[in-house]
């Protein structure tokens, strides 16, 4: 189970930032077609280089441990 702040919504967004950063930022294209052509390319090489699964390994007991030994605020 991913924590709350991992939503599916912060995952979307962390996805498109590192792509944005990686093939957008300072680009520059003559024509829309020649963005899309590139968002193209650029999306199956994301893919096959960078996408990879998750793999989370903090659980329940993890974090009932974690809440039983933190001092109090």
């Amino acid at each position: 189970m991913a924590p709350t702040p991992a939503s599916w919504l912060n995952q979307a967004e962390s996805l498109l930032q590192a792509f944005i950063k990686r093939y957008l930022q300072g680009g520059s294209w003559n024509s829309h077609m020649a963005l899309v052509t590139h968002l193209l390319v650029s999306r199956i090489e994301y893919n096959e280089w960078y996408a990879h699964p998750f793999g989370w390994e903090w659980t329940w007991r993890d974090f009932r441990y974690w809440l039983s030994n933190t001092p109090p605020l």
